[in-house]
Formats: structure tokens, C-alpha cells, sequence
């Protein structure tokens, strides 16, 4: 299990929502292994905090903000690199385990990083540079993007408190294009306390940063042999649709697959589940929704107007749907939920698999391990017990295809037998993946 924390460097296939423009690096996720990082969440005023974000985010009621050193020593896409950078805790987008959001307002970041950061992340990111010293009891490190360093962090590692953590942290950013940028980033790591000695932001750091000092130290942290995932990055346009997606993540903490539509039938969102349980052909962002048969769609448009017509929150009665022509339906739940749009509200589909535990089956867990939704679905599947032929019959695919999904999986978390994938399954379903 140790050694499948260790992130990967395969390479997937599926692009990303927003392009890198570099054509020699690769499309995110981009992954990050023995990365070493220094972290204060700190508290401040809520004023500055506030004049620190975009108007359509609002500070979380915590009032916290953090600060960052790291190294990425290797893994795929756009290490080794270093960076820094400094956040603002909001609202409305919550990660899973229910820490707040951060919106990054500044930082720099060395190498490739530096170029593809700012480009498709967030353009608050620049080019710039980091010298990190870790001895002994001591960490310590500076930061900047011109000859002089704009900010300086240090701290004593505190014995005897290291232990394992793993879990998903959500980020915002400003797209250079316009608009607020969101993407995920899954960690494993081991987490030491520490006791700060030394944060200075220097006379060379943009005003946004002289303002940014804390009145007192909330959580400060090392983090040692630290695997990173970054997912691809995803436009936001408005705070409702932050409300939506926090709707998505808890249906996704209690197992259910769960798509949101607009009014006119396109896919507004779907959660993890939804993409892992559902052919694409059937429903992708930003397309109409498709349940293939003529049938379906008739069913399945009179649900989505009842649902429309009635109160929100009031759940309609469940139908049947086939699934790329196969014997086995999906169970589809329709109800109304709020629209950024007043007059214009949007519904939420919810799906039940009636041949297959959804719950017992740690799909999560192996994605936050580098698996892809689809290997991490047959590789879950294998790992509870079942054969490749099982498998392939479970998701339709053939039964050559299923072996290489697994062969991939294998090579991914480090094992050779079934028997291993059997034991990190059975670890992330009793940790609560």
C-alpha cells in the first residue's frame, strides 16, 4: 500500500478542459512524487482577505488564509520544479473531507511549472525561483521572481509527530482568459508538525502580499515524501454553480452517482461516480444528455419536465433506463434544484446501478492513487473478488481490453496479483473510499 501511494508517470490519454498551449509538455493531470512541503494556516482580518478575492468569492468564516513552500523533485508532466505561493480560504467549494477551499492570489513557481502554471491555472502564478534548505530540525526556505526574495519562511520540525494523510484539496485560481478557474489536487504524504520560526514578506513583495500578514498562527505543518495529483483545470462562472458542484461532492461522499441538467437537457455536471458508471456517449459536460433508445428519451424528457413543474426538492418516481443496449437498467431519480437563473432552474438526476454495491466498491480511493476513472472502476471491480471476465461482462468491454485496463492498473500501484490489488482495496474501503 505504501508503495502504491506512489504516484505514477503514465501517461493518460484524455485531455484536458482547458489546453497547456506547450507542446512538448504534456496535458494534466500532472503528478508530483517525494515532494516536500512547508505550510502555515494562519489567521487574518477579514477585510484584507476579502479585498484579496474576486467579487464573486467570499471569505471563509474562519478568516484563514495559508502560505506555501514546496519542492517537486520528479514525476510526470512538468517536474522538478519548485514553488511558493499564498491563499484565501472561501466559501462554496468545499473539498470532500470538508476543509475549505483556497483561492491562490499569489506565488511563483521554477522550470516548465513556471510556464504552465500561469497559463492554464491561474495567471496570479509567475515565473520565478526558490532556495529550500532542509536540516536536521530545520526547515526553511525564500522565495521571488526577480534577483531579491519577496517572501522568507522557516520553521523547527517537531519529533515524533509524523503520520500518514492522505485526501483531496480544492483550488481556485484567475484564468488569464477571464473567469475563476477550479481543480483538485489528491495528496499522500507524511504530515510532521512544526513550530514557526520565521515569515517575512519583504520589501520587494506586490502590494497584495505587504497586506497579506497574519495576526496568528492556526495549523503550521511539514509535509515529507509527498505524492500530488493535479487534475485538469475547470472554468467556473458563478457562485451557485459552486453551490451545485458542493451538492455533486456530497452525493459522491455517500456513493450516488449524480447529474445535473439545465431546463434545454444538457449536462450541466456530473460528479465521479456519475463519470465512472456512466458511458460517455450517455452523458459528458456540456452536451445533451443522451440515454441512447428512442424510449428512453421520451421517458426520460416527460420525467425531466414533471421534475421541472414541481416543487425543489421534491423527488419524482423512479424509472428504468438501458444502458448502451445492455440487459441491465439503471435506476433514475429526477428532482428540481435551484438555477443561477431565477425562472430557470436546473434538475438533478440521481443513478442506482441495482447489479453492482456502488458504495463497496473503492473507486476514489484508487483514483487518488493515479488510476484513471475507468481503471480504477475494473481495477475496484477485480479487487473485490470478481474475474477479467467477470469484469468485462460487468462494464461491456471486451475481455482483452479489460486484462490491459488491469495490467495498467497493476504497473500503476506497484503490485503483480490480484491478491495485492484484493488488500488495497479492502485498506481504501475500510478507510472510507
Amino acid at each position: 500500500m505504501d508503495e502504491g501511494l506512489r504516484l505514477n508517470y503514465h501517461l493518460r490519454t484524455s485531455g484536458p478542459s482547458l489546453g497547456t498551449g506547450h507542446g512538448e509538455i504534456p496535458s494534466p493531470p500532472y503528478h508530483v512524487r517525494h515532494g516536500q512541503l512547508l505550510y502555515f494556516l494562519c489567521e487574518f482580518d477579514p477585510d484584507v482577505l476579502q479585498g484579496l478575492l474576486p467579487p464573486e468569492l467570499t471569505v471563509a468564516p474562519t478568516n484563514t488564509g495559508m502560505f506555501c513552500l514546496y519542492s517537486a523533485l520528479d514525476g510526470r508532466g512538468i517536474t522538478p520544479y519548485s514553488a511558493w505561493f499564498a491563499g484565501v480560504n472561501v466559501l462554496g467549494h468545499d473539498s470532500p473531507d470538508g476543509n475549505f477551499a483556497t483561492y491562490i492570489f499569489a506565488g511563483c513557481f521554477s522550470d516548465k511549472a513556471g510556464e504552465v502554471f500561469p497559463t492554464i491555472y491561474n495567471d496570479r502564478i509567475r515565473a520565478g525561483w526558490t532556495r529550500q534548505t532542509w536540516a536536521g530540525a530545520f526547515v526553511s526556505g525564500e522565495a521571488g521572481t526577480g534577483r531579491e526574495p519577496t517572501v522568507r519562511m522557516g520553521a523547527r520540525i517537531l519529533p515524533g509527530t509524523g503520520r500518514p494523510i492522505f485526501g483531496l484539496n480544492h483550488y481556485l485560481g484567475h484564468h488569464p482568459q477571464g473567469g475563476i478557474v477550479f481543480y483538485s489536487v489528491a495528496i499522500s504524504c507524511q504530515m510532521i508538525d512544526v513550530e514557526p520560526t520565521t515569515l517575512e514578506i519583504l520589501q520587494d513583495a506586490p502590494e497584495e502580499l505587504q497586506r497579506f500578514r497574519p495576526k496568528r498562527y492556526v495549523n503550521t505543518f511539514s509535509f515529507a515524501d509527498c505524492s500530488l495529483t493535479f487534475s485538469p483545470p475547470r472554468l467556473v462562472s458563478d457562485a451557485p454553480d459552486a453551490r451545485r458542484t458542493g451538492l455533486l461532492d456530497a452525493l459522491s461522499r455517500i456513493g450516488r452517482a449524480a447529474v445535473i441538467l439545465g431546463r434545454n437537457g444538457d449536462v450541466l455536471h456530473l460528479n465521479d461516480q456519475a463519470e465512472m458508471l456512466l458511458p460517455r456517449t450517455m452523458a459528458e459536460a456540456g452536451k445533451p444528455f443522451r440515454p441512447g433508445r428512442a424510449s428512453d428519451n421520451a421517458v426520460l424528457s416527460k420525467l425531466i419536465t414533471q421534475a421541472l413543474a414541481a416543487d425543489n426538492g421534491s423527488a419524482r418516481e423512479a424509472i428504468a433506463l438501458s444502458r448502451d443496449g445492455r440487459e441491465n437498467a439503471l435506476i433514475v431519480q429526477a428532482m428540481r434544484i435551484e438555477h443561477d437563473t431565477p425562472g430557470q432552474p436546473a434538475v438533478l438526476l440521481l443513478f442506482t446501478d441495482p447489479m453492482r454495491n456502488e458504495k463497496g466498491q473503492p473507486t476514489a480511493g484508487l483514483q487518488l492513487l493515479g488510476l484513471t476513472p475507468g481503471e480504477a472502476r475494473v481495477a475496484a471491480f477485480v479487487g473485490g473478488g470478481r474475474s477479467v471476465r467477470e469484469a468485462a461482462q460487468e462494464f461491456g468491454i471486451a475481455e482483452s481490453t479489460a486484462r490491459s485496463v488491469l495490467k495498467v492498473a497493476y504497473q500503476k500501484l506497484r503490485i503483480g496479483k490480484q491478491s495485492e490489488l484484493a488488500k488495497i482495496a479492502a485498506r481504501l474501503e475500510g478507510a472510507g473510499f
